[in-house]
């Protein structure tokens, strides 16, 4: 599923995952983006991009299960910035 900005240009985010994981979220274009500085394994930071959201919700799901031993869920999206379409 593509994504379609019918109603915002551009977003940013934070997404918590629970215990103590946050990273930025950016959709943009129709293109998700996430940046984070944390550790992953015996990797540093990444950014990655896609426009699936199917896709880049099961990335996320799969690096907090390999890297952090969790899932997705009880996570919380706070979302800091929206650019409305006028």
């Amino acid at each position: 599923m593509e994504i379609r900005a019918k109603y915002s240009k551009e977003v940013t985010a934070v997404l918590i995952v629970p215990p103590d994981k946050a990273m930025l979220i950016f959709m943009k274009g129709g293109k998700l983006g996430l940046m984070d500085s944390h550790e992953h394994g015996v990797n540093g930071a990444i950014i990655a991009t896609s426009c699936n959201i199917s896709n880049f919700v099961d990335y996320l799901n799969g690096m907090a299960h390999q890297y952090w031993n969790t899932t997705l869920s009880g996570s919380n999206l706070a979302i800091v910035q929206q650019q409305i379409e006028e």
